[in-house]
């Protein structure tokens, strides 16, 4: 499928947050297709796709849900059983098939964010980085970048990304990709994307192994249980060039397809009413 073609689509995104996989789901998809994006009429007879929000209460007749992450949802979904359901994972749509006693929830993947499918250039293992809400990251991190600082390496973080070129950017400019999160661990709506747009650059990463982490990103990633393992996986990275190598090429292999031309197919399958 061109990029430029033209379809039938239209994306309504939850537009309160100027961040997060609303923008991803809905803004870049939309764009990148030629799709409507929350248009405020015209869109009767399209493949309509409310991302991470309800729909209307008289929705158009193709209407798909597209669940990403959120739990919240799964109620409304159940009280609306005429209306299509997206999933991110396999693992999700496995989740919701069950807990919504349907054998028909789509499943698209988040594509990740390089779409220029940029490498990390070759340079000494010295900086640590995590993208994400602050809250995500379980772990004091004025303590994280002390502890870093004993290894020799830096910490890098920030919150609030707006643009997909401050993700690219920022991922640019470290070596190491970290995800510390491990409270409520009941995930079965979370994918890997944190993973897979580091992997996308060749940049491995320590990561607490959440059931998004293992379903999709399984032996391409060193897995953390603890703070003590998080510093420990960043140590090994640093000291140990060819661990570095294989990690980066694995994750590197495991990204590839998650590029946006690889998901943007998968919109062709969904059916209309």
């Amino acid at each position: 499928m061109n990029k430029n073609e033209s379809m039938n689509f239209s994306f309504f995104r939850y537009t309160r947050s100027k961040s997060g996989s609303g923008r991803v789901r809905g803004k870049q998809i939309a764009n990148y297709i030629g799709a409507k994006l929350n248009p405020d009429s015209g869109y009767e007879n399209d493949i309509c796709i409310y991302v991470k929000r309800k729909p209307p209460e008289n929705f158009p007749k193709t209407t798909y849900l597209d669940v990403v992450d959120s739990m919240f949802l799964m109620r409304w979904v159940k009280d609306h059983p005429e209306v299509g359901v997206i999933g991110i994972t396999k693992l999700s749509q496995e989740f919701m098939s069950k807990e919504l006693n349907r054998k028909d929830i789509c499943m698209i993947p988040q594509h990740h964010c390089n779409f220029e499918q940029n490498k990390r250039k070759p340079r000494e293992v010295k900086v640590v980085g995590y993208i994400g809400g602050s809250k995500q990251l379980q772990y004091n991190h004025e303590k994280l970048k002390d502890e870093l600082a004993e290894i020799g390496l830096d910490f890098k973080y920030k919150t609030g990304f707006y643009k997909r070129s401050h993700v690219t950017s920022f991922l640019e400019s470290i070596d190491i990709n970290i995800a510390f999160r491990y409270r409520k661990q009941r995930r079965y709506l979370k994918d890997a994307l944190k993973l897979v747009n580091a992997g996308s650059f060749g940049i491995p990463s320590v990561a607490f192994p959440e059931k998004g982490y293992e379903a999709e990103f399984k032996d391409c990633y060193i897995k953390a249980n603890s703070g003590e393992e998080l510093i420990a996986g960043c140590k090994r990275l640093a000291e140990d060039k060819e661990l570095y190598n294989d990690l980066s090429e694995k994750a590197l292999a495991k990204s590839e397809s998650y590029h946006i031309d690889k998901i943007i197919p998968l919109y062709k399958n969904l059916k209309v009413n």
